[in-house]
């Protein structure tokens, strides 16, 4: 791949003409998860999530790394897990970015959650099967959970693709160095090195436009649980904005670009998820 010629500052935005799915596509299988990508024709067992693309909803807990008596897969119709799939399609760039990103999602449920106490509050558990590429599981116990946790995990994909981990990276995008250390939007615990802040703010990036497009979809219904979950999204990514924006430093050229895209992108996100707790 050329990587002179893409338009980098349209990389970290999903795009609707699938532009910068295409280039995660072609680096992700050209470099760590070559040997994976000649094998993506090979579906898991299970049925079709998505009408289109490879993804598939996977049957069992095995290898999700999850103890099995703590939690159990949902059924293809089940309410909470639909309603978050529906949630996906008010934001047609990343349904059809799913559809190429990811090839299985394990939709589970928590055990210790009482079957009448589902649908209540926010959040979900997620996460990736060990490094697997595309390979992900969340917990469907709410629908904005749901839709929260596939996008988070597949932006952790995205970056992957790209040749960014948590604790090193390829120099493509970042210069940074990997013993240095910064404070996180999201692990506020320890300094985390700069792949893993630019892994959560990202990830956090997604969750904040996912759950913007699901607040303004609630309407005059949204509850004040919900407009704090929200709240919390914006001020998580306000956080991470200033920490890159201060600290990230992109290779010249590309890295420059692509964070200049995320920075852009990440100012619309707030800008419209304020508007919308405004009202507006």
């Amino acid at each position: 791949m050329n990587t002179t010629s893409i338009d980098w500052t349209r990389v970290a935005e999903p795009q609707a003409d699938g532009s910068d799915t295409d280039v995660i596509l072609e680096l992700a299988g050209a470099g760590r998860y070559a040997s994976q990508f000649s094998t993506l024709a090979r579906k898991p067992d299970g049925s079709a999530v998505w009408p289109t693309g490879r993804v598939r909803w996977l049957t069992t807990v095995e290898d999700t790394h999850l103890p099995s008596h703590d939690f159990a897969i949902v059924p293809t119709d089940d309410q909470y897990a639909v309603a978050g799939i529906k949630l996906l399609d008010l934001w047609p760039e990343i349904r059809e970015q799913c559809s190429r990103l990811l090839v299985a999602v394990a939709p589970l449920t928590l055990l210790q959650i009482p079957r009448e106490c589902r649908g209540g509050g926010h959040g979900c558990s997620c996460g990736q099967f060990r490094d697997d590429f595309g390979w992900i599981y969340v917990t469907a116990d709410e629908a904005w959970g749901f839709a929260e946790g596939i996008v988070h995990e597949m932006a952790h994909w995205k970056l992957r693709g790209l040749g960014i981990w948590f604790e090193d990276w390829t120099d493509l995008i970042l210069a940074n160095t990997f013993d240095e250390r910064y404070e996180s939007p999201v692990r506020k615990d320890m300094p985390r090195p700069m792949g893993a802040v630019l892994h959560g703010q990202y990830s956090y990036v997604h969750v904040a436009r996912m759950t913007t497009l699901a607040f303004r979809a609630k309407g005059a219904l949204a509850e004040e649980q919900d407009r704090d979950w929200l709240s919390l999204q914006l001020k998580r990514i306000t956080e991470g904005q200033e920490t890159l924006q201060a600290n990230a430093r992109g290779t010249p050229g590309i890295g420059e670009a692509f964070l200049a895209g995320l920075y852009e992108w990440t100012a619309r996100v707030l800008a419209d998820g304020h508007a919308a707790l405004d009202g507006r």
